[in-house]
């Protein structure tokens, strides 16, 4: 069957390419964990091609990313995921619409 389900966050080792690569095997993702990863624009494109992904757990302000605002942005406007937040620090998105209630 196809991984739905995948949290890297806290794996500091994994630099941007490489979560590119592992997101890249993994379409059919719903929900993806990347809090404490050292993201950056490839993998946050990466993360916007995700068709199925309804939760992302994420902190684009986190000091490990490697985003520049292009990147930011792809993770703040994707358009079929429900929510974004980082759990560590109580940071949350929520489309407009969007019941939060109904997500967690």
């Amino acid at each position: 069957g196809a991984i739905t389900h995948l949290e890297l966050s806290g794996c500091v080792s994994l630099d941007d390419d490489a979560i590119a690569r592992i997101i890249a095997t993994c379409p059919s993702l719903c929900e993806l964990g990347l809090v404490g990863c050292r993201i950056g624009d490839h993998s946050a494109a990466e993360v916007a091609s995700l068709r199925s992904l309804r939760v992302l757990c994420v902190d684009p302000s986190d000091r490990a990313t490697s985003l520049t605002d292009h990147g930011r942005a792809l993770l703040y406007s994707l358009p079929r995921t429900v929510a974004v937040f980082a759990r560590a620090t109580g940071w949350v998105h929520v489309p407009k619409g969007v019941d939060w209630d109904a997500v967690v």
